[in-house]
C-alpha cells in the first residue's frame, strides 16, 4: 500500500461502544484478509490503538444499493434489474 494516489476508506470503530464485538471484528479481519473477489471491497489493514481500530479498505466510489434502487422510479426497477442484483450480490456469497 504505498501508491500514494492510491485512494482508501478507513472504518475507524470505537472500542468503548464495542466491548464485547471485538472478537467478532477481528474474525471479520481474518476472513477479509482471505477475501479477492470483484464484488467485495478489498482489504488492506488493520491499525490499532488504546481507542480505536481502524480498519484500512479499498475506497469505493458511489452510492449505496439501497439508495440506487430507492431513487429510481419503480417502473424501471423491474425483474430483469432485480436478477441483474440479486446474481451479482450471490456470484460475491
Amino acid at each position: 500500500m504505498h501508491d500514494p494516489n492510491l485512494k482508501v476508506a478507513i472504518k475507524v470503530l470505537d472500542k468503548a461502544k464495542m466491548k464485547y464485538e471485538l472478537d467478532n471484528v477481528m474474525d471479520e479481519v481474518a476472513i477479509l484478509n482471505k477475501l479477492d473477489h470483484p464484488r467485495i471491497v478489498k482489504y488492506f489493514e488493520t491499525y490499532n490503538d488504546a481507542k480505536y481500530i481502524y480498519l484500512v479498505m479499498e475506497f469505493i466510489d458511489g452510492c449505496h444499493l439501497f439508495k440506487h434502487i430507492t431513487s429510481q422510479p419503480l417502473e424501471h426497477f423491474g425483474e430483469q434489474m432485480a436478477c441483474k442484483y440479486f446474481k451479482e450480490i450471490v456470484s460475491a456469497i
